[in-house]
């Protein structure tokens, strides 16, 4: 995910601008300070307001409330932080027009009925599109350890770079066959339920070898509490 210059890459958060939740917005920005320092945050208005009177008034007000709280919070972690709130339509063609070494996080709702939105659904099929690394972010996710799993077909995967890079800020790497991907699914695995009770810092699938549909990377980063880095062949 960087370039050959080594400079951290740009990184864009996606987000609802309804989903109020600032235990979450502090775990995706903590969650970048591990890939980038350079980071613009798009809430997409997802919220049904007319476009005149008290209403749109109401809107703007939320839209702004929401950024100076997000700018606020990357200020005390020391970050530089751009805020958009943008129309699904623009947001989604500012996320295609990323450059392809930047990483684009996901920022879900903790809700799993708000995870059932079109919004929310749309969103998460554009980024299975992308040629970006993608990474899944829970809401609130709190490791126990520095163990970064990673689910591979190859040694010499794209996720290499990735894990040395990370590993050399103190984390573990535990290697797995890309197959395991289907018993980390499975809710009753004792994979599954090993990653649960251990917690580990991430979770990296190289998804070069996998069949695009279905592919639950997002429910999976909220159901075990773990963010779900995805890097596919098409980077």
């Amino acid at each position: 995910m960087t370039d050959q210059n080594d400079t951290p890459p740009h990184a864009l958060i996606m987000g609802l601008l309804s989903d109020e939740d600032e235990r979450s917005d502090i775990a995706a920005l903590r969650l970048v300070r591990q890939f980038a320092n350079r980071c613009t945050s798009i809430l997409i208005n997802d919220q049904n307001f007319s476009a005149n009177g008290g209403r749109a008034l109401g809107q703007l007000t939320r839209a702004e409330s929401r950024r100076q709280h997000l700018l606020s919070l990357a200020e005390k972690l020391d970050m530089e932080l751009d805020v958009i709130v943008a129309e699904m339509r623009d947001s989604l063609e500012k996320l295609r027009s990323s450059a392809k070494n930047d990483l684009v996080i996901l920022n879900q709702p903790a809700q799993a009925l708000d995870r059932q939105t079109f919004v929310f659904r749309r969103m998460e099929r554009a980024l299975i599109e992308l040629p970006n690394p993608v990474l899944y972010a829970p809401s609130g996710a709190a490791s126990k350890n520095r163990e970064i799993i990673v689910l591979s077909s190859a040694a010499d995967s794209q996720v290499v770079s990735v894990t040395d890079r990370l590993a050399k800020s103190g984390g573990q790497i535990v290697n797995y066959q890309i197959s395991s991907l289907s018993d980390v699914s499975h809710p009753d695995s004792e994979l599954r339920l090993k990653l649960q009770s251990d917690s580990p810092d991430l979770i990296v699938v190289d998804a070069g070898d996998l069949p695009q549909p279905e592919k639950p990377y997002s429910r999976l980063a909220a159901v075990l509490n773990i963010p779900v880095l995805v890097v596919s062949e098409r980077q």
